[in-house]
């Protein structure tokens, strides 16, 4: 068996090498340093009255004072790096690392991150510090204990809130260990949590009985010294109360609850009478077998009572009775189903717990990432097509599960309606008429009570964890609202609801909307839709609306933090005038919303579509920005020189003539001898206003029907391109 055993200046013992280190344990007993009674006022402090509470940010954030509120004597020994009261863990087998600079002491040793610092007395590093009310939070890069100055490849967190003579101590390990040395798998004993209260403190009292939580009398055994040659097991479950605590003759001092742990390792190194300076201690760990593998996180919640022996245990039994261990979980999904259909969707799971009044915490996992993957909220994601079994772990250490089976189909429910290659099944409209136009829906309003409907769902579309209903629109009529209307299969009651939305009215440019939709009551997981339909206004009767996208989605996207231009090839030149680059955007984070609106610092040089590709018009060097949709104002550039063109005008190639020019309603092209493919004509935006796609060699007249301004003409199948002015 091993277990951390923190003494003076070396806190961990193994029990064959007992009887070595007690010699040098009693030989080093010592006041290893001199702290007066006093607390440093920067230190993060909570006296709340009944209480002081000192964590010490140069070991780590431990607990390092706990005293009655006016008095300056702490309960906790802080002799050296191995006692306060501290997180310390144990992973895989015992290695010989001495030629790394393992302490000779300590070798063998396992993989053993603590809290405080290593037996060099090297400490731990702080990553973040918060105080809120009486609760504080320390984050830190934990130290190697057997090692010299050798940060551990993990963090530990610690969460201490104070409330009257109670701490209640949330400890978070993650490991992130990328050594091959240790082993895995390996079941082990850990400190949960080890604390060194004052030797002063040195009557033992727990309860061993068969009828815990009765108020059957406590017991009162026999401190076991170090010196004996290990510290007093009380194993095999014997602590059936969870606690154990340390006081004076008067029965008050400190106890130590951990409801997840019916053995404990507890005892005095020296002798009693103590203080928290002295080499002298007491030591009481709740301890439990764990498997700590190289990318395991861990947590686990203790509570620290200070008072009398009844005050200590009364405290527990409150604790105990308001928030009993879960006895049994029932995982159950969104509307109950046992199907998720369609790669990529979703499925919301949830549990039941008993008794009731447990707290509703568990791990999730899945029996095979490959067809699924959930998240810690439940969140199922379907990746292929198969059967997975879900299980939802109780986190108060319990090892208490449910689980569920839930089939993968390929029958996929649309949740996105992207309009990038058609309608998408949105067509019968009222007061209007809808197209599919440049990877939008384009709906004219021609009357009052507008609306465009969706396709009907044959076997009804499930609501399931679906929340918002994100919409990007961009509105050309006077009306400031619009609404999405929900029409319920029969099987939902078939009555129908709305939710509606703001729009700005005469608008320039899309907006994106995030409906609500869970703010109707009719908005159920189990509901089934027939279908959806749209009123892109309400009370407009003429205008034109576009809809870009619409999307049922569980959760908002976080907002674009970073955004990178990049082109086809990593090309930075376009060679020739009319020929064209395809430029494309990455943004970060992975989840964000990636579509960008595309612009450009010089149009008399090349013009950019909204899909991002680039058509060169002159010599000259322009810059590409791609502006993130999602409203965070990110942004990304891209510089592209435009080489070996020849300038934008009205006659570009002879025999090639584009006349007249400026033009009204007419324009001629006479190619010559020159095949082509067809005509375009572009506004400066990029964007396409007039297509012929008829061949021809020689002459041909296009009527324009364009309104005033600047355009580009290009031929294609000749790499040419024409500036033409309307008039």
């Amino acid at each position: 068996m091993r277990i951390a055993h923190k003494i003076v200046a070396i806190p961990r013992i193994r029990t064959y090498l007992c009887f070595k280190i007690i010699l040098i344990l009693l030989s080093q007993i010592s006041i290893s340093r001199f702290v007066s009674g006093a607390i440093d006022p920067v230190d993060p402090i909570i006296d709340n009255g009944t209480l002081i509470l000192k964590l010490d940010l140069t070991r780590g954030g431990a607990i390092s004072y706990l005293s009655l509120s006016g008095s300056n004597r702490s309960v906790v020994n802080i002799a050296d790096e191995g006692r306060y009261i501290q997180q310390s863990y144990y992973a895989g087998k015992s290695v010989d690392r001495k030629s790394e600079g393992q302490s000779p002491s300590w070798s063998p040793w396992a993989w053993n991150p603590i809290q405080v610092g290593d037996a060099y007395r090297n400490r731990a590093r702080i990553l973040d510090f918060q105080k809120s009310g009486n609760t504080l939070y320390v984050k830190c890069i934990p130290m190697l204990w057997d090692m010299n100055n050798k940060p551990a490849e993990a963090e530990m967190e610690q969460w201490t809130t104070l409330s009257g003579n109670l701490l209640t101590v949330r400890n978070k390990l993650t490991c992130h260990r990328t050594d091959n040395i240790y082993e895995e798998g390996i079941l082990d004993d850990q400190e949960l949590p080890a604390v060194y209260p004052i030797s002063a403190l040195k009557n033992l009292y727990s309860y061993f009985g068969n009828t815990p939580f009765t108020n059957a009398p406590v017991s009162n055994p026999v401190t076991v010294y170090l010196s004996s040659g290990f510290w007093g097991r009380y194993i095999n479950d014997t602590v059936t109360e969870n606690w154990m605590a340390y006081v004076d003759d008067n029965k008050w001092g400190l106890g130590v609850y951990n409801p997840i742990c019916t053995n404990f390792i507890a005892g005095m190194a020296g002798q009693p009478g103590g203080e928290a300076t002295s080499g002298s201690t007491s030591y009481i760990a709740p301890v439990r077998k764990e498997i700590l593998n190289k990318n395991t996180v861990y947590e686990y919640e203790y509570y620290l009572i200070v008072g009398t022996v009844d005050e200590i245990r009364a405290k527990i039994y409150q604790l105990h009775s308001s928030n009993p261990l879960i006895t049994s979980i029932l995982v159950r999904s969104t509307g109950e189903v046992s199907t998720l259909n369609g790669i990529g969707n979703t499925l919301q799971m949830l549990t039941s717990v008993f008794p009731s009044v447990a707290k509703n915490l568990v791990v999730w996992s899945v029996d095979n990432s490959d067809v699924a993957t959930i998240d810690s909220n439940g969140i199922l994601t379907a990746l292929k097509i198969g059967i997975v079994t879900i299980k939802a772990t109780a986190k108060d250490g319990t090892g208490i599960n449910g689980s569920k089976t839930v089939t993968i189909t390929n029958v996929p429910q649309k949740n996105n309606w992207e309009f990038n290659t058609s309608l998408e099944g949105w067509s019968s409209t009222h007061s209007g008429n809808v197209s599919f136009a440049d990877g939008n829906m384009v709906f004219n309003v021609t009357g009052s009570d507008p609306y465009v409907n969706g396709s009907v769902f044959t076997n009804g579309w499930i609501v399931g964890n679906l929340k918002y209903l994100w919409l990007r629109i961009k509105n050309e009529t006077t009306d400031n609202a619009g609404a999405l209307y929900i029409f319920f299969d029969t099987a939902s009651g078939g009555s129908f609801t709305s939710v509606g939305f703001p729009l700005t009215p005469n608008d320039t440019d899309f907006r994106d909307f995030f409906l609500d939709l869970s703010v109707n009551p009719k908005w159920l997981p189990g509901a089934k839709i027939s279908y959806f339909r749209l009123d892109p206004v309400n009370s407009a009767t003429t205008g034109t609306v576009y809809i870009d996208f619409m999307r049922l989605i569980a959760s908002k996207p976080p907002l674009v933090s970073s955004l990178i231009v990049k082109s086809a090839g990593d090309a930075n030149e376009i060679k020739g005038t009319g020929n064209t680059l395809q430029l494309f955007s990455t943004v970060s984070p992975a989840l964000a919303d990636s579509t960008v609106k595309w612009s450009l610092n010089n149009q008399s040089v090349a013009v950019i579509d909204t899909k991002g590709l680039l058509t060169a018009v002159s010599n000259g060097i322009v810059t590409v920005k791609a502006t993130a949709r999602d409203g965070s104002g990110v942004f990304g550039t891209k510089d592209i020189t435009i080489s070996l063109v020849t300038s934008v005008g009205n006659i570009g190639w002879s025999p090639l003539k584009i006349f007249p020019n400026p033009a009204t309603n007419l324009l001629t092209i006479n190619s010559g001898p020159y095949f082509v493919n067809g005509i375009v004509i572009c506004d400066l935006l990029g964007r396409t206003v007039l297509m012929n796609s008829e061949p021809f060699i020689g002459t041909k007249t296009i009527d324009l029907a364009l309104e005033k301004g600047t355009y580009l003409v290009r031929l294609i199948g000749i790499a040419f391109t024409y500036k033409l002015i309307i008039y």
